[in-house]
């Protein structure tokens, strides 16, 4: 696993094999910060191709970060229950 954190401002954390990084969280603190948490990941995993789930309601932060999607999981996410969307970003 790598982590990243800007103490007070926001954290991120993945967990790679091979040649694949599966982005398993990012938090932030104050605007910007999930900008500087997703740099901080993708700076500790160069060369990696990396694989995130996410809400749709930040679909918009991984495309705007150069990840596209590859395709959807219904009812992956519960509490309200959303389809999950496979956000993928090739290096």
């Amino acid at each position: 696993a790598q982590y990243f954190v800007k103490q007070g401002v926001c954290a991120a954390i993945s967990l790679h094999t091979g040649d694949y990084c599966i982005m398993n969280g990012i938090a932030s603190h104050q605007k910007g910060g999930g900008t500087i948490a997703m740099n901080g990941i993708l700076g500790k995993n160069k060369g990696r191709n990396f694989v995130a789930c996410c809400r749709p309601c930040v679909k918009g932060f991984y495309e705007k970060n150069g990840f596209k999607e590859n395709g959807r999981r219904p009812r992956f996410y519960t509490n309200p229950e959303e389809t999950a969307i496979i956000m993928t970003k090739e290096f």
